[in-house]
C-alpha cells in the first residue's frame, strides 16, 4: 500500500508540475526593445517584397517609438503590377538551425496597429515542410483601429500551396505581411509572444 501511495503521489506531481505539453507561461518572441532591428534572442528582422519574383511593391522596415514605447514598423506600397502583391518583414525562430518547438503553446499574441481598419495584413509561419519560396502557413491579422492586442491560434493558420498541416514542433520563421491588393501599407508591432490556452481568456 505504501508503494502504491508513493507511485500515485509521484504521478500527481508530474502531471501538476507541467512540462512542454503543460507549459502556461507566455514565451517572448520580440518586444522590440532593441534599436538594431533584432530580437532579444539575437535574430534580426529582414525585409523583402514581391520584387524577389519580379513584382514592383516597395517595402521598408524600421524601429520607432510611439507613446513612449518602441515598435517595429513595416510600411510601403503594395501593388499587383507585374504579378506582385506583397511586402514582408520576417524573423528567424529557434536557435541556429534548430527549429522552435512550440507544442507547449496554442497561438501567437501580438500588440499591433495598422493603417485604416487593418485589412490586408497577416502572419506567416514557415517550417522545414516549406520547401519552395512561396510555401507558408498564413493567418489573417484581425482588422481594427488603433493599438490593440490580438491572439491568433495556430489552428487558424492555413497552408499555402503545400499539403502538410502546420507542424508547431518545427517553426523556422515568422513573417509580418501586407498584401493581397493595391494599397499603402503600414503595420506596426510592439510585442509578439507565444501563449497557451489560458492566453485566450
Amino acid at each position: 500500500m505504501a508503494n502504491s501511495s508513493i507511485i500515485l503521489l509521484a504521478l500527481v506531481t508530474i502531471l501538476t508540475a507541467g512540462g512542454p505539453a503543460l507549459e502556461s507561461t507566455p514565451m517572448l518572441i520580440d518586444d522590440i526593445s532593441r534599436s538594431d532591428g533584432c530580437s532579444p534572442a539575437g535574430a534580426c528582422w529582414t525585409v523583402f517584397s514581391d520584387r524577389v519574383m519580379g513584382g514592383l511593391s516597395e517595402a521598408r522596415a524600421e524601429t520607432g517609438t510611439e507613446d513612449g514605447r518602441r515598435h517595429l514598423r513595416l510600411h510601403g506600397r503594395v501593388t499587383l503590377a507585374n504579378n506582385g502583391g506583397f511586402i514582408q518583414t520576417a524573423l528567424d525562430l529557434g536557435e541556429g538551425d534548430a527549429p522552435l518547438d512550440a507544442r507547449a503553446f496554442s497561438g501567437i499574441r501580438l500588440e499591433v496597429k495598422t493603417a485604416d481598419l487593418g485589412t490586408g495584413y497577416a502572419l506567416h509561419l514557415r517550417t522545414p515542410d516549406c520547401i519552395l519560396p512561396w510555401h507558408h502557413y498564413k493567418a489573417e491579422i484581425p482588422a481594427g483601429a488603433g493599438w490593440r492586442t490580438v491572439i491568433i491560434p495556430f489552428a487558424e493558420f492555413r497552408a499555402y500551396r503545400l499539403e502538410n498541416p502546420l507542424d508547431t514542433r518545427r517553426l523556422l520563421r515568422l513573417g509580418l505581411v501586407a498584401g493581397g491588393g493595391e494599397f499603402p501599407a503600414d503595420l506596426r508591432v510592439r510585442r509578439i509572444e507565444l501563449v497557451g490556452k489560458e492566453g485566450h481568456e
